[in-house]
């Protein structure tokens, strides 16, 4: 769980870096851009240096020397104002070497599909965070119809490196995981094309900031199922996913029950955040389920003004929750 658990956080944070850097190049300064594509830096530097004890090989030490000198870079150009290309240049730099440090280096073909997807992921889902902030400053249309590019762009990237590990190996217990990752990457990628087409449409932020927090959460959740693969931990878990069956029966007697606007929303993050939880520990399909559900009910709790996905969001979010109990007691007596 810990091995999983750290490239995991070591991923998105590598992501979170390449994607801002991204989003600056492209979509100009703004008020918090900078800062998001230090912190994402020295997040990665951090993580570097916890993966240490764990580098093995010569090419795992050069890897994680690359990376402590890409992320360190990043932070100090960040911090001094540097040109976005130089930022982007940095975050670039730092993606391949962290793979390096974390023993992606077997074999040329699958490196070059790991890199690939994590490079096209960086694009499309790391330069979320700042679509969200540009999304509550001036030029937010601009600035959404910009991310469009970097969205489909990254799409594009990612393809072949999916494609690439369709041919890898695994075993059969990572199947219900699989299914987890590519039940959750069919959910992101929707929701993405739905921003984007509503972004090119020139909807207000106001629409397009609750679609851009729900493509967050599913990101997030996408680590989970994606670090247990990598770091073969795909079998069977079933106690980790009971705190995310407990919110969900909370949220659905919520249903009937009175419960206030901002406490729904809190056990919504807490129900996505307790699925991620359970897809890291390898609880896959009901770790899923608690994830999707939170987040269909965040962006139900969240609106979007005059939008469709409201009303969608309010429709599955229910029959999601209800299905999690379920699928324990399915999992639970599969074990």
């Amino acid at each position: 769980m810990e091995g999983a658990l750290l490239y995991g956080l070591a991923m998105a944070a590598r992501s979170a870096a390449l994607g801002s850097a991204a989003f600056l190049l492209l979509a100009g300064e703004g008020p918090l851009t900078r800062r998001v594509t230090m912190a994402a830096g020295a997040a990665a530097l951090l993580l570097a240096l916890a993966g240490l004890p764990a580098t093995q090989g010569w090419a795992g030490w050069m890897g994680a020397l690359g990376a402590l000198g890409a992320a360190g870079g990043l932070v100090v150009l960040a911090w001094r104002g540097a040109p976005a290309w130089a930022l982007l240049a940095m975050a670039a730099l730092l993606l391949p070497a962290a793979l390096l440090q974390a023993g992606v280096h077997d074999a040329a073909l699958p490196f070059l599909g790991t890199l690939l997807r994590e490079a096209g992921a960086a694009l499309w889902m790391g330069s979320l965070p700042l679509l969200w902030f540009a999304l509550a400053g001036e030029g937010a249309t601009e600035a959404a119809r910009r991310w469009t590019l970097l969205a489909l762009g990254g799409m594009a990237l990612a393809l072949p490196g999916v494609l690439i590990a369709a041919g890898e190996p695994f075993g059969s217990g990572a199947l219900p995981t699989l299914i987890a990752t590519l039940l959750l990457l069919l959910g992101l990628a929707a929701t993405s094309l739905w921003l984007a087409w509503r972004a090119r449409a020139g909807d207000r932020a106001a629409r397009l900031r609750p679609l851009g927090e729900a493509a967050i959460l599913l990101a997030l959740a996408l680590c989970g199922p994606i670090a247990a693969l990598l770091a073969g931990q795909a079998g069977p878990a079933l106690w980790p996913a009971l705190p995310a069956a407990v919110l969900a029966l909370a949220l659905l007697a919520g249903l009937v029950l009175p419960v206030p606007g901002v406490v729904a929303g809190a056990m919504a993050l807490a129900l996505a955040a307790a699925g991620l939880l359970a897809l890291g520990a390898g609880a896959a399909l009901a770790g899923v389920l608690a994830v999707l559900a939170g987040t269909a009910r965040w962006l139900a709790w969240r609106g979007a003004e005059g939008g469709c996905e409201t009303r969608l969001a309010e429709a599955l979010w229910a029959g999601l929750a209800l299905a999690l109990p379920l699928a324990l007691l399915l999992a639970r007596a599969g074990g």
